[in-house]
């Protein structure tokens, strides 16, 4: 039995034979610095980096807790709650300001470039 010990963390996320450059010399740890970006010959060579990745994500993650805090301050209950507090109830309001804060970080994300 081969035991391979990984001197970076590195080596075991991108590195497809899972040993290390330092063991034989298959992981090359230039990767990181050079395939920060997916890129993927199927999909007709469309190129994302990671934080563009994590912007989707967040946007996806957004718009849903967005449609969420529609639909919660849109039922029969949050609006009676609402005509006699003035209000929002406590969970609506974390679903617009969850929502709202992650929609901007993600766009940002997505949006910006580095």
């Amino acid at each position: 039995m081969l035991l391979i010990i990984h001197e970076h963390a590195a080596c075991l996320i991108f590195c497809p034979v899972y040993i290390c450059r330092y063991v034989l010399k298959n992981c090359d740890l230039d990767v990181l610095n050079k395939s920060r970006t997916l890129d993927n010959k199927k999909t007709g060579g469309i190129t994302l980096k990671i934080n563009q990745i994590a912007g989707i994500a967040l946007l996806v993650v957004g718009i849903i807790l967005l449609y969420f805090g529609y639909q919660s301050s849109q039922a029969l209950g949050e609006q009676i709650h609402e005509t006699f507090t003035g209000r929002f109830s406590d969970a609506t309001t974390w679903y617009f300001i969850l929502g709202a804060a992650s929609t901007v970080v993600g766009a940002a994300l997505f949006f910006l470039k580095r």
